[in-house]
Formats: structure tokens, C-alpha cells, sequence
């Protein structure tokens, strides 16, 4: 049976202006609740969606909520590919899907928001390296950047303290690559005259001498942002340069990693519950028992953060 586990993500509402984010539960003038929003949000998805990108099909299955804790399951499956399923005991046939066909599998979801918060936790169960955070963004992110143009939604995984000193601890940064996704407007000119600022982006390469710095500041940044602490503009801060993203280039011995700070899902960033949920008949975690392990690594992920 594939590992059970949750995945975490750090979720802001970040003002377009100030790139700061805002108190959840009254982010516009008029005091909106994000909560309110989201409950709304996974409500609206109950009838099949499409992700034509990743050819997957999802639906909220159940919701509710127990205070500013929306919990609930999506099921969530791959289509487009006609293949048999065989039952292992006979070695038969047992059906044959087809291209238009998707398996819908449940997974759980948990929204944690609190009233006077800058940061809400979604945990996203796990079944191995299947997920439901392309079905989550689609649903929360998509929905509400087309509402706002003035706020957008971050939506950053929280990475396990063990996997992120898998990461840091013994090794040397070789390179940190700060990245803005447009170039200033003085360059784009000299460039040609029909270049936009949004035809290229702009690095900046901190290349650390080996007998040098080792950067432990940096190093204390990157953790705060990995474990969901700060957002990554809070990393390090460059005078005139404004980015959006961050790749390192870390060396332990023989081996070189990369970790792109907008793609942490690539580390595999989920808790594993295996040993800690009760499972029904057909493998699938018991709801209450996930239910109570979503409540209580929201709790240990408050307490390490902090308040926001």
C-alpha cells in the first residue's frame, strides 16, 4: 500500500502594491473574510473539473467545517488514456477504461484559518507521489485571482524541518540565483525597439567564495521560508532589484542539488501519516483519524511558525 501522508502549504493574500500580506478574515476595505471565501470556493467545484493540462478530473466530495477549520475530500483521477484494469486475484480482465473514463480517488483536504491571521494552512493528503494540490489551486488560487486584481493568493508548501536539513545542513551553497521575471525598463530600450520589459527576465548570481562566507544567514532565511515562517520576498532583500524567485546550488560531497524555491513539490514536501491513521477495508484512511492528524499537525505547524 502506498504511503499516506499530508502535504502542507503556507496560503497569503499578498496586496499587489506593497507585496505585503494581509490580515485573513478582513483583507478589503470593506473587511472580507478569506474563510468565507474558500468554504464558497470548494463548495462551487462539487460537479466534475477538468485539468486538461495534467489530464486529471476532480470534485469536492464532501466539505464541512468545524469553527474556521473547513475539512472535507476531493476525488481526484487520471483520464485520457485507454487501459485495462485486471483483478489481481483471478488475473482477469475486470474493465476497460477509456480515454474519456477517469478513476476518482478520495483524498482529504483541511483548511485551517484563524480570525486575526496573516497565514491559513492547507493539508493535502498524499497517497505516495499522487496529490491533490493542482485540483486545491485550481479550485482556491484560480477562483480567486479572477475575483481580485489587487490581491493575488500564495499558495507555498510547508517542508518538513528533516527534509529541508536533508537539504542544508553539511552542504556548501555554491550558488544562490535571484530571479525577477522582467527586466528593467532602461535595458529593454537599449535592447531593441519593439522589446517589452515582460519579453525576458533579469538574475542576479551570488556565487559565495569556498574559503568564504558560509552564509548562515541566508541559510536561517531560507529556512524560515521552506518551513512556511515568511514569504519569498522576505529571503533577502537586494537594493533595486525586486524578485520573484529564488534556485540555489548546494553541494554535499560528490553530489549537486538544485532546489527552486517556486517549485518545492519537486523535494517531495509531504508529512508521513502511514503508521499514524487508522485505514478502512480498502486502504483509504478512516476520515475521522486523518481528520484528527490534520488538526493536530496544524497545531505543531502554528506553534513552530508562530503568529503571522
Amino acid at each position: 500500500m502506498p504511503k499516506i501522508g499530508l502535504a502542507a502549504y503556507a496560503c497569503r493574500v499578498i496586496d499587489r502594491s506593497s507585496g505585503k500580506p494581509l490580515r485573513l478574515d478582513s483583507f478589503t476595505p470593506d473587511g472580507l473574510d478569506f474563510f468565507e471565501l474558500v468554504d464558497r470556493y470548494f463548495k462551487q467545484s462539487r460537479k466534475i473539473e477538468v485539468l486538461d493540462e495534467s489530464e486529471k478530473a476532480y470534485r469536492t466530495h464532501e466539505i464541512g467545517s468545524d469553527g474556521r477549520f473547513i475539512h472535507g475530500s476531493f476525488k481526484s483521477g487520471n483520464y485520457g488514456i485507454d487501459s485495462d484494469i485486471v483483478d489481481l486475484r483471478t488475473g482477469k480482465e475486470a474493465h476497460h477504461r477509456t480515454q474519456s473514463q477517469a478513476e476518482q480517488v478520495p483524498f482529504f483536504f483541511g483548511f485551517d484559518c484563524p480570525k486575526g491571521e496573516k497565514l491559513a494552512i492547507a493539508l493535502l493528503q498524499t497517497y505516495g507521489n499522487f496529490g491533490i494540490v493542482k485540483p486545491f489551486k485550481n479550485t482556491v488560487q484560480k477562483r480567486f485571482h479572477k475575483s481580485f486584481r489587487n490581491h493575488y493568493m500564495s499558495v507555498e508548501p510547508m517542508v518538513p524541518i528533516e527534509v529541508i536539513d536533508q537539504y542544508l545542513k553539511g552542504g556548501t551553497i555554491a550558488r544562490v540565483t535571484f530571479i525577477r521575471k522582467s527586466i528593467p525598463k532602461d535595458i529593454a530600450d537599449s535592447l531593441e525597439d519593439d522589446v517589452k520589459e515582460s519579453d525576458a527576465q533579469a538574475e542576479y548570481h551570488i556565487l559565495p567564495k569556498k574559503s568564504g562566507n558560509k552564509l548562515i544567514r541566508l541559510r536561517e532565511s531560507l529556512r524560515n521560508f521552506m518551513i512556511g515562517r515568511t514569504t519569498i520576498s522576505e529571503v533577502a532583500t537586494l537594493k533595486g532589484f525586486e524578485h520573484q524567485n529564488i534556485i540555489l546550488k548546494i553541494e554535499k560531497g560528490k553530489q549537486v542539488k538544485t532546489i527552486n524555491l517556486s517549485n518545492l513539490e519537486a523535494i517531495n514536501p509531504s508529512y508521513d501519516l502511514t503508521n499514524q491513521v487508522e485505514t478502512e477495508l480498502n486502504g483509504h484512511p478512516k476520515y475521522r483519524s486523518i481528520y484528527s492528524a490534520a488538526r493536530n499537525l496544524s497545531g505543531e505547524l502554528r506553534q513552530m511558525v508562530g503568529r503571522s
